[in-house]
């Protein structure tokens, strides 16, 4: 399907061009893409208040702006050519502030009893922690390669369809990779705070407070920098996908079908500029980043069933498709906010699995009774 640049264009495509499988489909998109923005929107205010005391919407909006304004200039060659440059900055950067400051600790200040769950807060690995952060954490790392717009396009973007697997096999290798080594610093931090040596006094923010803790001048600055390269690598592909999704999915397929580059062009600038208005706005709500990440797993949930029938089968039913995105927000969505608001773990990893539980018996349901009443040609 050389023509496909968009996930809900492929849902629609195999399910017999359904405009209810695509509609269904793009929208829950648009939300989960402009979540993204709103969620690394605030990361930043949050980060760059807590280390130098910057002002928390300034910060927020200036690095949506700031994107904004090279992104539009040249779209996705521009993301993938300053994404290669964040990444080495990056890996380069934490892994000498990881190398540093592992080596360089004595691991004797760690009190190790807190992995038997003699602690007073009852253990570093238990069902709490399981419960709370592991299952919609998990649910969320294991649906994004499928849901995402911003992974999509890049695949169909790449030339040489000979190396899609060792490109995304590679790629996924250095992400694991990477989230490990900024993991391991903030471990480190939990642990020690833990120890009473240092208080985290928010795990949203252990990495950066225990970066400044054990290297309060180079190892601050070095993580500030390392951090605006991932910043700006995920805004500018969120920024790509948005325009895409709005330009194309939107625009040309319902208002203008026989309209010129240019003015898709147009459309797509103007789509981003609209985005970064939304991820701002989201961002002054101040929500905990966890909450922002369950919300965005309870919507990429609802659409990863529709995906995988749409790549397993060869053809999937558009009202399955539709039904079970509609359902399956109507049903989690709401738990996951509810969970979130009320501190009932229980529910937010509920909503999450059940995001996917329920997309999936949805299509597999509707799919075969319409399997099963088809008349045969």
């Amino acid at each position: 399907m050389p023509s496909v640049v968009t996930i809900p264009e492929f849902v629609s495509f195999k399910s017999g061009n359904s405009k209810s499988a695509h509609i269904s489909m793009l929208i829950a998109n648009v939300v989960y893409q402009v979540f993204v923005l709103g969620l690394n929107a605030t990361i930043t205010g949050l980060l760059l208040h807590s280390a130098f005391g910057v002002n928390y919407e300034l910060a927020a909006s200036s690095v949506i702006i700031l994107v904004l304004l090279y992104s539009s200039v040249n779209g996705l060659k521009t993301s993938t050519i300053t994404g290669i440059l964040q990444f080495l900055c990056t890996i380069t950067i934490m892994g000498i502030i990881a190398f540093l400051l592992l080596t360089n600790f004595d691991i004797k200040q760690i009190d190790l009893t807190i992995l038997q769950g003699t602690n007073k807060i009852g253990g570093a690995f238990n069902s709490s922690i399981l419960i709370n952060l592991v299952i919609p954490l998990g649910v969320i790392l294991l649906t994004q390669p499928f849901v995402d717009q911003m992974i999509f396009q890049r695949l169909v973007a790449l030339k040489q369809t000979d190396k899609i697997v060792k490109s995304f096999s590679i790629s996924g290798l250095i992400c694991a990779i990477s989230v490990m080594l900024f993991g391991s610093i903030g471990f480190l931090g939990l642990f020690l705070s833990q120890n009473e040596t240092f208080i985290v006094s928010d795990t949203q923010l252990a990495i950066v407070q225990t970066i400044n803790h054990l290297a309060p001048t180079l190892g601050t600055l070095g993580f500030v920098i390392a951090f605006f390269c991932i910043i700006f690598s995920t805004v500018d592909a969120g920024y790509c996908a948005i325009s895409a999704l709005i330009s194309l999915d939107i625009y040309k397929k319902y208002f203008a079908r026989d309209v010129d580059n240019k003015k898709i062009l147009f459309i797509a600038r103007l789509s981003m500029l609209c985005a970064a208005l939304l991820a701002i706005l989201i961002s002054l709500a101040k929500m905990k980043i966890l909450w922002m990440l369950f919300i965005i797993g309870v919507v990429g949930g609802a659409m990863v069933s529709p995906i995988i029938f749409s790549m397993c089968t060869k053809k999937l039913d558009g009202r399955a498709a539709m039904w079970s995105i509609l359902i399956s927000l109507i049903i989690s969505l709401p738990l996951s906010i509810w969970g979130n608001i009320s501190g009932n773990s229980l529910l937010v990893s509920g909503a999450s699995i059940g995001s996917i539980l329920i997309g999936l018996l949805v299509c597999y349901t509707l799919s075969c009774k319409n399997l099963t009443n088809a008349t045969p040609s």
